[in-house]
Formats: structure tokens, C-alpha cells, sequence
């Protein structure tokens, strides 16, 4: 458990840890990994107009298991998983439409993955909501996932162009209003 809890943690926080153990010295993490950088950007209208939206190719699914065991038992079928998440009724991963497909899961939601490419801090106030707000105004639906250092957007494959065309809308009106 100790091992796979360490492998959850973010860079900072098992940098924390090591160090507050006297694992590590902070400044022997740094030289080895690097210093982790600003928390993000905070300026709702300057992060929109400056956001670069990246569309992967891939189609990708959500899928749910019993519970986490489940995958951690079959690691090597379900191979680098996009997302996991716990919930109290089961495990939801975004996978690979091929990996659904080949391993015979069920799915739903076939979609496509934007990264919107600028550094938002987990604080940042609104950003999500005026960019999932402006999809919605559009009829493209969103399921949204802040990453420590972006956020993502899975989106319907067959919208994606309409999405990102949105996305653009976004980022000039912030433009505009810098």
C-alpha cells in the first residue's frame, strides 16, 4: 500500500515527504528533478486569451470497474489508463477506445481529449466554468479534468472541430477584454 501511495503523490508532495523524513534534502530534489515552477496563473481573462487548446487524436472511452483492485490485478491489460478515478460505486477509467474494444469493456462516450495548454492554477476562479459554459451555448457537451498543471477537456469526437472552434471564440473575447 505504502508503495503505490507514494506513486499517487504529486512531485511537491513526495518531495515533502522525503525531505520532512530526512530522506532527501530539498535542495538534492531540486538538483535532481528540477524546481517545480510557479503555481499557475490566477487571471481569469489572461489565462483564456492566452490558453493554446491541443486536440489529441486519439478517440478515448469511459469505462467502469468494480473497484481498483480490479485494474491493479489486470495492469498489464489495461495499459497507461488517461484517467482513474475512485468513486463509491466503482472505478472510472478513460481509456483508448481500441483498449476498451480489444479487452471487450463496455463504454460510453466516445470522445476526444483537448488540453487546454497554459498553466492555470488549481485556484483559479472560473476558468472551467466560462469555458464549459460557452461549449454548452454551442450544444457540445464536456467532461472536464484539472491536471495539476492544465486542464482537459474530453469532448464528443464527432463536436470535436465545433469544440475547438468554440475554444477560439473563448480566447478572443478574453482578448478583448485584457
Amino acid at each position: 500500500f505504502e508503495r503505490e501511495a507514494s506513486i499517487m503523490m504529486s512531485t511537491r508532495s513526495c518531495a515533502a515527504f522525503l525531505t520532512k523524513r530526512g530522506i532527501i534534502h530539498s535542495s538534492r530534489f531540486q538538483h535532481a528533478f528540477g524546481t517545480m515552477g510557479a503555481p499557475g496563473g490566477t487571471n481569469l481573462n489572461k489565462l483564456l486569451a492566452t490558453m493554446k487548446p491541443e486536440l489529441h487524436p486519439k478517440v478515448y472511452v469511459f469505462c467502469t470497474v468494480p473497484s481498483f483492485p480490479v485494474i491493479a490485478a489486470s495492469a498489464a491489460m489495461v495499459e497507461k489508463p488517461r484517467m482513474i478515478f475512485e468513486e463509491a460505486e466503482g472505478t472510472t477509467l478513460i481509456i483508448t477506445k481500441e483498449q476498451a474494444e480489444a479487452l471487450d469493456m463496455e463504454y460510453e462516450y466516445p470522445c476526444r481529449l483537448s488540453t487546454l495548454n497554459v498553466h492555470s492554477s488549481l485556484e483559479a476562479i472560473g476558468f472551467l466554468a466560462r469555458i464549459t459554459t460557452h461549449l454548452a451555448q454551442n450544444s457540445v457537451s464536456v467532461n472536464a479534468v484539472a491536471g495539476f498543471y492544465h486542464d482537459h477537456l474530453f469532448i464528443p469526437h464527432d463536436r470535436a472541430q465545433d469544440a475547438m472552434v468554440a475554444l477560439q471564440e473563448v480566447m478572443n473575447d478574453a482578448k478583448g477584454e485584457i
